[in-house]
């Protein structure tokens, strides 16, 4: 820390996992501040930097967590750019096996006992960056960026639809060279169901140096975007965003 503080090092260098130790779901009550803070253990270490849909089932008595978990995680070079020599190699990153592919598993707690009753590995491709629609509440489908490509993991260039309940999933890659931001999922004006809307990602194109934003209509994700509006130069990737209906410029 003290190096830190002088500026002699990286702020990642402050920090390391301690991987003999379990993981743990820490539940803290966000409207009654006299009740109890609940420490959930898990049977292994895990590492998420990322939630999908987590909502309480109250006619199961159960907590369910949808997490993007890295089983083994190594501060430092965080997406190739390695901050002491100033050299940026994305593709490395996610092949030096300090870093393994994120996966999606599948939490139940009892909120009775306050114990995980079950957790599984959902069957889907190496995922991150969850979006969906809504918070704290059920939702059937999740969108995430895909995270496999032939050299490793990482940049991320497919769009992932995941069915929540039957583990069904549509995978659309947008190709060789480039490289797709955060799913974005933004409900249809009438919406008439949870997965009523569209979802957008801005699409980054190495070879051409160009940006574009592609849309899908959520309902039809499998038939591929329905549009797609060019953004010029290419633009720096954008890991997070948000969509704002009444934003007026």
């Amino acid at each position: 820390i003290a190096k830190f503080s002088f500026g002699r090092t990286l702020g990642t260098d402050v920090f390391a996992m301690e991987e003999e130790t379990n993981g743990e779901f820490i539940l803290i009550p966000r409207h009654d501040p006299s009740a109890v803070v609940r420490e959930i253990p898990s049977d292994k270490f895990f590492n998420c930097f990322h939630f999908g849909p987590a909502f309480e089932d109250q006619t199961q008595d159960e907590l369910v967590i949808n997490g993007c978990i890295f089983d083994a995680y190594t501060f430092g070079g965080e997406m190739g750019f390695n901050g002491k020599s100033q050299e940026f190699d994305p593709m490395a990153w996610g092949t030096s096996g300090k870093n393994p592919a994120p996966r999606l598993d599948q939490f139940v707690i009892d909120t009775n006992t306050f114990e995980i009753k079950r957790k599984e590995r959902v069957p889907v491709i190496p995922v991150d960056m969850p979006n969906f629609s809504g918070d704290a509440k059920y939702c059937k489908y999740s969108y995430f960026l895909g995270a496999s490509r032939p050299e490793g993991w990482f940049p991320f260039r497919q769009l992932v639809k995941l069915d929540l309940e039957s583990f069904e999933s549509i995978v659309y890659d947008v190709g060789d060279g480039q490289v797709a931001s955060e799913p974005m999922f933004i409900a249809r004006a009438g919406a008439k169901s949870e997965d009523d809307g569209f979802v957008i990602s801005i699409v980054h194109n190495a070879e051409s140096k160009s940006a574009r934003i592609l849309i899908w209509d959520s309902l039809t994700f499998g038939d591929g975007p329905i549009a797609e509006c060019p953004l010029g130069d290419l633009i720096p990737w954008c890991v997070h965003g948000s969509f704002y209906q009444d934003y007026n410029p």
